[in-house]
């Protein structure tokens, strides 16, 4: 499925008949597909490549995130958490990558708790699986956080 995927990115880049945000999406896909697959140098080149494109901006700073962490690189992680938080008001998610690299990587625990709260008032009454997931998550993560 990779080798089919970057041909047909190779093929259709410049094809008018392409909608671009249908390419930028296949690109994000691809870049996902590589993050899995551990070959983060190739993810951050195409994601960074995809700097200034409007469309998916906040599930591209949000692999980007996860990109920069793999790649070792903890704070530029964290500024590109806060910059998809900033592009994608009322979604968690950004919110949750900030509170795992404040907690996990950067030893801050209050700031991580900071977060973890908001995540959970903000998920109170969520109705998607997603944000009812994280909402468990970091109820979850303060209930432990308080027991020790």
């Amino acid at each position: 499925a990779e080798r089919l995927l970057a041909r047909w990115l190779d093929v259709v880049e410049d094809d008018a008949r392409v909608a671009r945000s249908d390419y930028v999406d296949a690109l994000l896909d691809f870049a996902h597909h590589l993050l899995l697959r551990g070959e983060t140098g190739r993810a951050v080149r195409i994601l960074e490549d995809l700097e200034g494109e409007a469309h998916a901006r906040p599930r591209r700073q949000m692999l980007l995130t996860v990109a920069r962490q793999e790649a070792g690189d903890v704070l530029a992680a964290l500024e590109t958490a806060l910059a998809a938080q900033a592009a994608s008001r009322g979604t968690v998610l950004p919110r949750v990558q900030e509170a795992l690299l404040q907690e996990l990587f950067l030893d801050a625990p209050e700031e991580a708790d900071a977060r973890w709260a908001e995540i959970a008032a903000a998920t109170r009454d969520a109705r998607g699986i997603s944000e009812l997931i994280q909402g468990v998550r970091a109820r979850v993560r303060l209930e432990r956080r308080s027991l020790k």
